[in-house]
């Protein structure tokens, strides 16, 4: 253990009390926690009463922060910017659009989503500055885990449920708090899962998902089968990468979220098997189309016949004879002429038309 603990020197460090307060503090807080709590602070109880003390230098640091960040350390509550460093025993939250993606010194790297909370429980290095324990708390939230060049047998993830030991892998995260249900994606390598009501599941499927609930045994599971919630937005990195350094991405997230179908957010594709059915569409009665009339014909009515102009007659007898006439519609008629004896008459009448006539006639004897 000794090799395991740099030393800052002989004698009661006062860092190291106040580390030891906050780590009462936060087992008293995280009841689930309270053991590995007591744990951590007996390590630096014997390291007070040897002469020696853990050294608060940084174990990583915030590569990239989105506001909305806080930490608290020895009692201290700071933002967390871009850049900052990290140190053991530090508690870090995200607000609703907050994200922290860390970098620890041993090139592993974790992200904590929005609205999710995470302890930097233990990380002790050896002397090769490889880590030869690595432990975090993830309180609640969304996560991605990445581990790097230490041994794979020094990882472990603690959550409220349980625990997951890690073999090389790659994997996202989400612990709900109010269900106490832990609920793992695997992307790559391979993870061991146990509650803490001892039953163990091994995931070695690349986007295979495994539950640790905390009143049953840790298990696989299909999102189809309805038997855990899953929503993609306690995901968000299977739906877009674009939030994180190209360091903090892995290429087979997108085909996992494919397999799973898991493409849009806010929309949740499996729940509980009491989950009502959606209601059926409804039905549509389709109308007969009304027959189209067709146009009536329009009676063409017969065009007036022209009226015919009385033929002009002409008649010769001994002598010469011109006889003309014309009707109107006044019913006047006048006729004029003169007889054989050379008399003259007019005459007038009334009748359905009116006409014009003339009449002459001459006999030479």
């Amino acid at each position: 253990m000794a090799s395991a603990l740099k030393s800052v020197g002989s004698g009661v460090d006062m860092h190291g009390c106040k580390t030891l307060a906050v780590r009462f503090q936060t087992a008293w807080n995280n009841g689930a926690f309270f053991r590995r709590a007591l744990r951590g602070a007996f390590v630096h109880f014997l390291a007070l009463a040897s002469g020696t003390a853990v050294a608060l230098d940084p174990i990583g640091q915030a590569a990239d922060v989105d506001p909305d960040a806080s930490s608290q350390l020895q009692g201290v509550q700071t933002t967390v910017l871009t850049g900052a460093d990290l140190y053991q025993g530090q508690l870090i939250t995200t607000g609703s659009s907050g994200q922290v993606q860390i970098l620890f010194t041993d090139e592993t790297r974790m992200v904590l989503g929005p609205n999710s909370q995470l302890v930097l429980e233990t990380y002790l290095l050896r002397n090769d500055n490889s880590v030869a324990s690595f432990a975090v708390d993830a309180l609640g939230g969304t996560f991605r885990f990445i581990t790097g060049d230490s041994d794979k047998d020094a990882y472990q993830i603690n959550t409220p449920s349980g625990t997951i030991g890690v073999r090389g892998t790659k994997f996202d995260l989400y612990v709900d708090r109010q269900n106490q249900l832990g609920i793992v994606w695997l992307l790559e390598g391979a993870v061991r899962l146990c509650s803490h009501s001892g039953g163990c599941a091994d995931l070695v499927k690349q986007c295979d998902f495994g539950a640790i609930p905390l009143q049953a045994s840790a298990t696989l599971f299909d999102p189809e089968d309805g038997q855990f919630e899953v929503n993609p937005d306690d995901f968000p990195y299977e739906i877009s990468q674009l939030p994180l350094l190209r360091d903090f991405r892995v290429s087979s997230s997108r085909s996992c979220a494919r397999i799973h179908d898991l493409s849009a957010p806010a929309s949740i594709r499996t729940a509980s098997n009491d989950r009502p059915a959606p209601p059926p569409p409804p039905v549509i009665e389709e109308e007969e189309p009304e027959e189209e009339e067709e146009p009536e014909e329009e009676e063409n009515e017969p065009e007036p016949e022209p009226e015919e102009e009385p033929e002009e007659e002409e008649e010769s007898g001994d002598g010469h004879q011109n006889t003309r006439g014309r009707g109107h519609d006044d019913g006047h008629s006048n006729g004029r002429g003169h007889d054989k004896d050379g008399n003259n008459g007019n005459g007038r009448g009334n009748g359905n038309g009116h006409g014009n006539g003339n009449g002459h006639g001459n006999h030479n004897h």
